[in-house]
Protein backbone atom coordinates (compact mmCIF):
# COMPACT_ATOMS: atom_id res chain seq x y z
CA UNK A 1 0.00 0.00 0.00
CA UNK A 2 2.72 2.19 0.84
CA UNK A 3 4.85 1.62 -1.88
CA UNK A 4 1.81 1.72 -4.29
CA UNK A 5 1.07 5.06 -2.95
CA UNK A 6 4.60 6.51 -3.45
CA UNK A 7 4.29 5.19 -7.36
CA UNK A 8 1.31 6.99 -7.61
CA UNK A 9 3.10 10.35 -6.37
CA UNK A 10 5.64 9.21 -9.06
CA UNK A 11 9.43 9.68 -6.83
CA UNK A 12 11.85 8.59 -8.95
CA UNK A 13 14.08 7.66 -5.69
CA UNK A 14 12.91 7.22 -1.67
CA UNK A 15 15.80 6.09 1.23
CA UNK A 16 15.06 3.66 3.31
CA UNK A 17 17.30 3.20 6.51
CA UNK A 18 17.03 0.22 9.03
CA UNK A 19 19.70 1.80 11.44
CA UNK A 20 17.26 4.26 13.79
CA UNK A 21 18.09 4.72 17.28
CA UNK A 22 15.18 2.87 19.30
CA UNK A 23 11.64 4.44 18.64
CA UNK A 24 11.30 6.72 22.30
CA UNK A 25 14.58 7.84 21.41
CA UNK A 26 13.33 8.63 17.97
CA UNK A 27 9.85 10.38 18.78
CA UNK A 28 11.78 12.62 21.48
CA UNK A 29 15.54 12.87 20.35
CA UNK A 30 17.78 15.37 23.45
CA UNK A 31 18.50 18.03 22.07
CA UNK A 32 17.21 18.60 18.84
CA UNK A 33 13.56 19.72 17.81
CA UNK A 34 12.19 18.26 14.58
CA UNK A 35 11.87 20.64 11.54
CA UNK A 36 8.45 20.45 10.01
CA UNK A 37 8.04 21.89 6.76
CA UNK A 38 4.37 21.51 4.26
CA UNK A 39 6.08 21.21 0.94
CA UNK A 40 4.85 19.89 -2.33
CA UNK A 41 5.72 16.07 -4.31
CA UNK A 42 8.46 18.14 -5.96
CA UNK A 43 10.54 19.42 -3.31
CA UNK A 44 9.52 16.22 -1.08
CA UNK A 45 11.99 13.91 -3.91
CA UNK A 46 14.65 17.16 -3.77
CA UNK A 47 15.10 16.67 -0.64
CA UNK A 48 15.27 12.64 -0.52
CA UNK A 49 17.54 12.71 -3.13
CA UNK A 50 20.05 15.64 -1.36
CA UNK A 51 19.60 15.00 2.44
CA UNK A 52 20.13 11.66 2.58
CA UNK A 53 20.50 12.13 6.87
CA UNK A 54 17.01 13.46 6.99
CA UNK A 55 13.93 11.01 7.88
CA UNK A 56 11.02 11.69 5.72
CA UNK A 57 7.37 11.01 6.76
CA UNK A 58 4.01 11.04 4.32
CA UNK A 59 1.20 12.34 5.68
CA UNK A 60 -1.90 11.36 4.30
CA UNK A 61 -5.59 13.47 4.49
CA UNK A 62 -8.93 12.59 3.90
CA UNK A 63 -9.64 12.58 0.01
CA UNK A 64 -12.08 15.70 0.92
CA UNK A 65 -9.60 18.05 1.94
CA UNK A 66 -6.17 18.72 -0.05
CA UNK A 67 -2.93 16.09 0.25
CA UNK A 68 -0.21 17.95 1.71
CA UNK A 69 3.15 16.22 2.61
CA UNK A 70 5.23 16.94 5.56
CA UNK A 71 8.98 16.50 6.06
CA UNK A 72 10.10 15.86 9.12
CA UNK A 73 13.78 16.56 9.64
CA UNK A 74 15.93 15.42 12.25
CA UNK A 75 18.85 16.72 11.23
CA UNK A 76 17.98 20.95 10.49
CA UNK A 77 20.71 23.39 9.26
CA UNK A 78 20.35 26.79 9.40
CA UNK A 79 21.38 27.67 6.18
CA UNK A 80 19.67 25.44 4.51
CA UNK A 81 18.37 24.88 0.89
CA UNK A 82 15.48 23.45 2.82
CA UNK A 83 11.95 24.77 1.33
CA UNK A 84 10.58 27.23 4.51
CA UNK A 85 7.41 27.55 5.52
CA UNK A 86 5.08 30.02 4.03
CA UNK A 87 4.96 33.45 5.87
CA UNK A 88 1.55 33.59 8.70
CA UNK A 89 -1.57 34.96 7.33
CA UNK A 90 -2.67 38.22 8.48
CA UNK A 91 -5.33 38.04 11.70
CA UNK A 92 -8.66 37.42 11.10
CA UNK A 93 -9.31 40.58 13.49
CA UNK A 94 -7.48 43.05 12.96
CA UNK A 95 -6.41 45.78 16.05
CA UNK A 96 -8.29 48.75 15.18
CA UNK A 97 -5.06 51.51 15.73
CA UNK A 98 -3.49 48.58 13.19
CA UNK A 99 -5.93 48.87 10.03
CA UNK A 100 -4.51 50.74 8.24
CA UNK A 101 -1.68 49.19 7.13
CA UNK A 102 -3.88 46.38 5.41
CA UNK A 103 -6.09 48.27 3.26
CA UNK A 104 -4.59 48.49 -0.55
CA UNK A 105 -2.98 51.83 -2.08
CA UNK A 106 -5.87 52.31 -4.61
CA UNK A 107 -8.65 51.97 -1.94
CA UNK A 108 -6.73 54.46 1.27
CA UNK A 109 -8.83 57.41 0.60
CA UNK A 110 -11.73 54.67 1.91
CA UNK A 111 -9.43 54.26 4.90
CA UNK A 112 -11.68 56.51 7.28
CA UNK A 113 -15.11 55.45 6.03
CA UNK A 114 -15.16 51.73 4.28
CA UNK A 115 -12.75 50.17 6.16
CA UNK A 116 -12.56 52.01 9.96
CA UNK A 117 -13.82 49.65 12.81
CA UNK A 118 -15.26 52.61 14.38
CA UNK A 119 -17.31 53.47 11.54
CA UNK A 120 -19.75 49.83 11.42
CA UNK A 121 -20.40 50.91 15.59
CA UNK A 122 -22.54 53.94 14.22
CA UNK A 123 -26.56 53.63 13.50
CA UNK A 124 -26.73 54.29 9.49
CA UNK A 125 -28.59 57.70 9.03
CA UNK A 126 -32.14 56.62 7.48
CA UNK A 127 -32.16 56.63 3.65
CA UNK A 128 -34.57 55.58 0.49
CA UNK A 129 -33.74 52.15 1.14
CA UNK A 130 -35.32 51.55 4.94
CA UNK A 131 -37.45 48.59 5.09
CA UNK A 132 -41.26 49.67 5.61
CA UNK A 133 -43.22 46.82 7.27
CA UNK A 134 -46.78 47.45 5.92
CA UNK A 135 -48.94 44.61 6.64
CA UNK A 136 -51.97 43.30 5.36
CA UNK A 137 -55.72 44.74 5.67
CA UNK A 138 -57.21 43.16 9.14
CA UNK A 139 -53.75 41.95 10.67
CA UNK A 140 -51.45 42.40 13.29
CA UNK A 141 -47.70 40.80 14.23
CA UNK A 142 -48.06 37.81 16.11
CA UNK A 143 -46.72 36.75 19.68
CA UNK A 144 -45.30 33.50 20.18
CA UNK A 145 -43.27 32.15 23.00
CA UNK A 146 -39.63 31.60 23.46
CA UNK A 147 -37.85 28.62 22.51
CA UNK A 148 -35.72 26.26 24.86
CA UNK A 149 -32.03 27.20 24.34
CA UNK A 150 -28.58 25.34 25.36
CA UNK A 151 -26.31 26.99 28.14
CA UNK A 152 -24.16 27.83 25.16
CA UNK A 153 -26.95 29.70 23.17
CA UNK A 154 -28.31 31.79 25.84
CA UNK A 155 -25.06 32.53 26.15
CA UNK A 156 -24.87 33.92 22.67
CA UNK A 157 -27.87 35.57 22.96
CA UNK A 158 -26.73 37.53 25.92
CA UNK A 159 -23.55 38.20 23.97
CA UNK A 160 -25.34 39.45 20.72
CA UNK A 161 -27.80 41.75 23.22
CA UNK A 162 -25.06 43.49 24.98
CA UNK A 163 -23.30 44.56 21.36
CA UNK A 164 -25.62 45.65 19.44
CA UNK A 165 -27.32 47.49 22.79
CA UNK A 166 -23.82 48.99 22.36
CA UNK A 167 -24.05 49.92 18.94
CA UNK A 168 -27.88 51.23 19.13
CA UNK A 169 -29.13 48.34 16.41
CA UNK A 170 -31.60 47.23 18.92
CA UNK A 171 -33.31 49.04 22.06
CA UNK A 172 -35.52 47.70 25.15
CA UNK A 173 -39.08 47.91 23.88
CA UNK A 174 -42.67 47.27 25.27
CA UNK A 175 -44.19 46.02 21.76
CA UNK A 176 -47.29 43.69 21.93
CA UNK A 177 -45.55 41.46 19.34
CA UNK A 178 -42.82 38.95 19.81
CA UNK A 179 -40.70 36.59 17.73
CA UNK A 180 -38.59 33.82 19.13
CA UNK A 181 -35.05 33.64 19.01
CA UNK A 182 -33.25 30.64 17.17
CA UNK A 183 -29.70 29.57 16.06
CA UNK A 184 -28.04 28.27 12.68
CA UNK A 185 -25.07 25.88 12.62
CA UNK A 186 -22.60 26.85 10.09
CA UNK A 187 -20.60 24.29 8.03
CA UNK A 188 -17.44 25.95 10.25
CA UNK A 189 -19.48 25.38 13.88
CA UNK A 190 -20.46 28.72 14.31
CA UNK A 191 -23.52 29.44 15.43
CA UNK A 192 -25.78 32.12 14.48
CA UNK A 193 -28.56 33.96 16.00
CA UNK A 194 -32.05 34.07 13.68
CA UNK A 195 -34.93 35.87 14.93
CA UNK A 196 -38.10 33.50 13.87
CA UNK A 197 -40.40 35.66 11.81
CA UNK A 198 -42.39 33.83 9.96
CA UNK A 199 -45.23 35.12 11.36
CA UNK A 200 -44.57 38.77 10.77
CA UNK A 201 -43.51 37.75 7.23
CA UNK A 202 -46.96 35.85 6.59
CA UNK A 203 -48.69 38.59 7.03
CA UNK A 204 -46.26 41.20 5.06
CA UNK A 205 -46.74 42.80 1.59
CA UNK A 206 -43.63 41.84 -0.49
CA UNK A 207 -41.30 44.23 -2.24
CA UNK A 208 -41.07 42.51 -5.87
CA UNK A 209 -38.08 44.06 -6.59
CA UNK A 210 -35.89 40.98 -9.01
CA UNK A 211 -33.07 39.58 -7.48
CA UNK A 212 -30.54 38.65 -9.94
CA UNK A 213 -30.52 35.26 -11.44
CA UNK A 214 -27.66 32.75 -10.12
CA UNK A 215 -27.19 31.18 -13.56
CA UNK A 216 -26.17 34.65 -14.80
CA UNK A 217 -24.18 35.56 -11.96
CA UNK A 218 -21.99 31.81 -12.61
CA UNK A 219 -21.90 32.89 -16.30
CA UNK A 220 -20.55 36.13 -15.81
CA UNK A 221 -17.41 34.61 -14.35
CA UNK A 222 -16.12 31.95 -16.38
CA UNK A 223 -13.21 31.43 -17.09
CA UNK A 224 -11.77 33.55 -14.04
CA UNK A 225 -9.27 31.46 -11.98
CA UNK A 226 -9.58 33.39 -8.65
CA UNK A 227 -12.60 33.58 -6.17
CA UNK A 228 -13.32 35.50 -2.90
CA UNK A 229 -16.14 34.40 -0.76
CA UNK A 230 -17.23 36.61 1.48
CA UNK A 231 -19.25 36.26 4.54
CA UNK A 232 -21.71 39.38 4.90
CA UNK A 233 -23.11 38.49 8.23
CA UNK A 234 -23.83 42.12 8.95
CA UNK A 235 -24.50 43.65 5.77
CA UNK A 236 -28.60 44.24 6.59
CA UNK A 237 -26.41 46.04 9.06
CA UNK A 238 -26.32 49.28 6.68
CA UNK A 239 -30.35 49.69 6.41
CA UNK A 240 -32.78 51.09 8.85
CA UNK A 241 -36.50 49.90 9.71
CA UNK A 242 -38.53 52.63 8.71
CA UNK A 243 -39.93 54.86 11.12
CA UNK A 244 -42.66 54.09 12.88
CA UNK A 245 -42.44 50.12 12.31
CA UNK A 246 -39.74 49.19 14.64
CA UNK A 247 -41.85 47.33 17.20
CA UNK A 248 -42.98 45.12 14.52
CA UNK A 249 -39.38 43.50 14.63
CA UNK A 250 -39.77 42.66 18.24
CA UNK A 251 -37.94 39.38 19.80
CA UNK A 252 -38.37 38.09 23.06
CA UNK A 253 -35.18 36.63 25.06
CA UNK A 254 -34.43 35.75 28.58
CA UNK A 255 -32.82 38.87 28.68
CA UNK A 256 -36.48 40.87 28.09
CA UNK A 257 -38.07 41.93 24.91
CA UNK A 258 -36.50 44.09 21.72
CA UNK A 259 -36.65 46.09 18.93
CA UNK A 260 -34.61 46.25 16.01
CA UNK A 261 -33.43 49.26 14.38
CA UNK A 262 -31.38 48.10 11.68
CA UNK A 263 -32.95 45.48 9.19
CA UNK A 264 -32.35 41.82 10.86
CA UNK A 265 -31.91 39.00 9.27
CA UNK A 266 -34.85 36.75 8.06
CA UNK A 267 -37.30 39.74 7.27
CA UNK A 268 -39.20 38.94 3.83
CA UNK A 269 -38.24 42.29 2.86
CA UNK A 270 -34.92 42.13 3.63
CA UNK A 271 -33.32 40.77 -0.17
CA UNK A 272 -35.50 42.75 -2.47
CA UNK A 273 -34.41 46.16 -0.14
CA UNK A 274 -30.72 45.06 0.15
CA UNK A 275 -30.48 44.28 -3.98
CA UNK A 276 -31.65 48.03 -4.50
CA UNK A 277 -29.07 48.87 -2.21
CA UNK A 278 -26.17 47.31 -3.66
CA UNK A 279 -26.92 47.09 -6.99
CA UNK A 280 -27.16 51.55 -6.65
CA UNK A 281 -23.69 51.62 -4.36
CA UNK A 282 -22.23 49.43 -7.61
Amino acid sequence: MFLSTLAQLNLSSFSVHDKFPAVTDFLTPPNLLPNVKIISQCKFRHITRNDPNSVQLLRFFDNTTPTYINSYSTNPEPNSTTPQAPPPKPPDQVPEDDYLKYVPNKYTDFADTVFNPQEFEKLPDHRPYDIDIELEEGTTPPFGPMYKLTPQEREAVAEYIHTNLKRGHIRPSTSSASAPVLFTCKKTGEIRLCVNFRGLNSITKKNRFPLLLVDNLLDSVQGCKIFTVIDLKSAYSHLRIGEGDKWRTAFGTHLGLFKHLIVPYSLTNAPAAWQSFIQDVL
